[in-house]
């Protein structure tokens, strides 16, 4: 089940017979046409679900740095209209959504560089409906453009907007709370 979730902190329901098959070369159809989604909403992450499977999570990440982890199992029901996944503030967006399974580690970085790795059990799961916690503490000119859940002995990509990019060790990236 692709479970698509907007910009705005809803999530969608479609299930796989339901998307159209094409070629390869073929140009594919708009997803507002397969997903109720409004004019200022666009898709911010969707995250393919075989199963719903009891003691994994789900972890978001907004712009301005706050994170929520939510029981994967409160996003079993689904409406075709959207159901409300995160609380956001005003100006504030959802940028990624990522499947856990407990105890991974997650990163989230900044526009400017900045970065954090912390345990998601530093976050508590909370409801379906709440706001979530700060991740990072930001500048008002500043705003979080990744969250990506990492594994000891990978490394991490970072490329800038001009193309200059660097692979590090995630090791090199201290453990913070």
């Amino acid at each position: 089940t692709p479970l698509p979730f907007t910009t705005t902190g809803k999530f969608t329901g479609i299930k796989v017979h339901q998307l159209p098959e094409a070629a390869r070369n073929s140009r594919g159809k708009p997803i507002i046409n397969l997903v109720n989604i409004e004019k200022d909403e666009k898709i911010a992450a969707v995250l393919p679900i075989k199963d719903f499977v009891e003691g994994e999570f789900i972890m978001m990440g907004t712009r301005n740095g706050t994170v929520k982890k939510t029981d994967i199992m409160e996003y079993k029901t689904q409406r075709t209209n959207g159901k409300k996944a995160i609380k956001l503030n005003e100006g504030d967006e959802l940028i990624e959504v990522k499947i856990t399974k407990g105890n991974d580690d997650v990163v989230l970085a900044t526009k400017k560089g900045l970065s954090i790795r912390f345990n998601e059990n530093d976050v508590r799961p909370m409801g379906r409906v709440a706001a979530g916690v700060r991740g990072i503490r930001i500048n008002s000119d500043d705003e979080v453009v990744t969250m990506d859940v990492i594994e000891e002995g990978t490394t991490l990509l970072s490329i800038t907007d001009k193309g200059i990019g660097k692979r590090t060790p995630v090791e090199d990236y201290r453990l913070q709370s």
